[in-house]
């Protein structure tokens, strides 16, 4: 047996994403009484929430509230759920899928470019978590421009290269590791 690597392009890389976001949507669940209520609080700060000064008075703040625990503790539940590909080189769908992060030209997995290509991803989500625990809307606002970069990236997988912006600047690719019989008894 010996693997089978094909590198995977956006559309099926987009399916695993879902099934990504599906465990961070339980992730977060299982969290939101710590991390949402924490991070909830954190926000009223950066918002400033109920000031004579924002616009989160009124009804919004208590729109806010009323689901807060649970959206502000989606970016610490995304952290959570791609952590595994800064270490092993999959996210838990990939995984689920046989897929792996690999270096671009060699097909091998490299620590370097996995850590780099999860800086790159997490950018966004963790200056979300530092902007709440530093209480900066300035710094929320910076990081979800970077996020919004980093997702438009994405749609370069389109492309014959099946590499998005997160694969170029870190030289990784992601490949189904499929093994593949290769007995010559046929």
């Amino acid at each position: 047996m010996k693997p089978d690597i094909r590198r995977k392009g956006f559309f099926y890389r987009l399916g695993i994403l879902c099934l990504d976001i599906v465990f961070v949507v339980l992730l977060t669940i299982l969290l939101t009484r710590f991390t949402g209520k924490f991070f909830a609080r954190r926000s009223v700060l950066m918002l400033k929430i109920g000031a004579s000064e924002s616009i989160w008075r009124g009804t919004i703040p208590m729109l806010i509230s009323a689901a807060g625990y649970f959206f502000f503790g989606i970016p610490f539940s995304i952290f959570l759920v791609f952590l595994p590909e800064a270490l092993i080189g999959a996210s838990p769908a990939k995984l689920i899928f046989r897929l792996r992060i690999l270096e671009n030209s060699s097909g091998q997995p490299h620590y370097k470019n996995l850590v780099s290509r999860f800086i790159i991803k997490m950018a966004s989500a963790w200056g979300l978590v530092l902007a709440l625990l530093m209480g900066s809307l300035s710094t929320a606002i910076a990081f979800t421009a970077i996020g919004a970069v980093v997702f438009f990236g994405c749609f370069l997988a389109l492309g014959s290269s099946k590499l998005s912006l997160h694969d170029r600047i870190s030289h990784t690719a992601v490949y189904s590791v499929a093994m593949k019989n290769t007995n010559s008894y046929d």
